[in-house]
């Protein structure tokens, strides 16, 4: 808040771990006057997660306006970006770059 300056948080935790892990950085977000300032990169925990947890936390999201960023190249095929969109969830897809650890 002090720099006024936006925030992209990676968040690389799975399941309802990551869940929770997100859905606190969306209260924050509300809570610190951050609405649509904060984007989540990687999200993974979205793949694996219940679908009835993403179900009651996309209004969450959505009130935050919080973006997700997931990158390509480690994205499990699971990952339900089509639930997202439809849900007008803001969503991208990007790499960290061009060569990194997970995919050389």
């Amino acid at each position: 808040k002090e720099y006024d300056v936006d925030i992209d948080y990676h968040i690389h935790d799975i399941g309802t771990v990551g869940v929770y892990s997100i859905n606190r950085l969306a209260q924050k977000t509300i809570e610190n006057g951050y609405k649509g300032r904060v984007t989540t990169s990687h999200a993974w925990c979205f793949a694996d997660a219940p679908s009835e947890w993403l179900d009651e936390a996309i209004p969450l999201y959505k009130d935050s306006g919080m973006k997700f960023v997931t990158c390509f190249s480690s994205t499990p095929p699971t990952m339900p970006v089509i639930k997202l969109l439809e849900a007008g969830i803001n969503l991208g897809c990007a790499s960290d770059n061009i060569r990194d650890f997970w995919v050389p």
